[in-house]
Order: C-alpha cells, then sequence, then structure tokens
C-alpha cells in the first residue's frame, strides 16, 4: 500500500512538472525574442567593433543561439514539420548574414 502510494506521488509530480515546463515554454521563447531583438540593435549600432566588449559578448550569445535554431530546424524537418523548419532555417540565415556582417565590421 505504502510502494503504491509513493509512486502515485511521484508520477503526479512528474506530470505537474511537465505541465509547468511546458506552459513556460511560450513565455521562454517570447522573452528570448526581445533579448534578440536587443542584442541585433547593439550589433548594428557599434561604432567600435573589436574593441567592444559589450558588442563582441552579443555577438557571440547570438551565434550560440543560432546553433540551438539551427538544431531545433533539423528536428523540426526530421518531425516532418516542414513549415516550422523553413522558418526557423530563414532565421538562422537571418542570424548568421548578421554575425557575418559584424564580423566584417571588425576587420
Amino acid at each position: 500500500m505504502h510502494k503504491k502510494f509513493l509512486w502515485t506521488s511521484v508520477c503526479l509530480a512528474i506530470v505537474t512538472l511537465v505541465t509547468v515546463v511546458d506552459s513556460l515554454t511560450p513565455t521562454v521563447a517570447m522573452l528570448w525574442e526581445k533579448e534578440e531583438g536587443k542584442l541585433k540593435q547593439r550589433l548594428k549600432a557599434c561604432h567600435h567593433p573589436g574593441n567592444c566588449p559589450s558588442c563582441n559578448s552579443a555577438a557571440y550569445r547570438l551565434e550560440k543561439h543560432r546553433k540551438v535554431l539551427k538544431e531545433e530546424a533539423a528536428w523540426a524537418k526530421w518531425d516532418g514539420k516542414d513549415d516550422k523548419a523553413k522558418k526557423l532555417e530563414s532565421k538562422v540565415k537571418s542570424l548568421r548574414e548578421q554575425l557575418v556582417n559584424f564580423d566584417a565590421k571588425k576587420k
């Protein structure tokens, strides 16, 4: 009886955790969209690239995010969600172009 109650409690806790995480996912995505916009603006407005730790940090964070989006696009394509994959791939391409432009300004 005690073991059955323990397993029920564990299963209920897991279901609750999954539900909470799933409900927060759109919120996290919206927050990242806002942050991504700020980072892009910082790169566009930089007047002294190469010597600016703030802009170099922004470029690093955007590059990490680009890699995550690229992986998400691959998973979406594998799952057969072609529309989502195309949207993510276009975003990856846009981020890549912006990072290449920033690197060109550094030289």
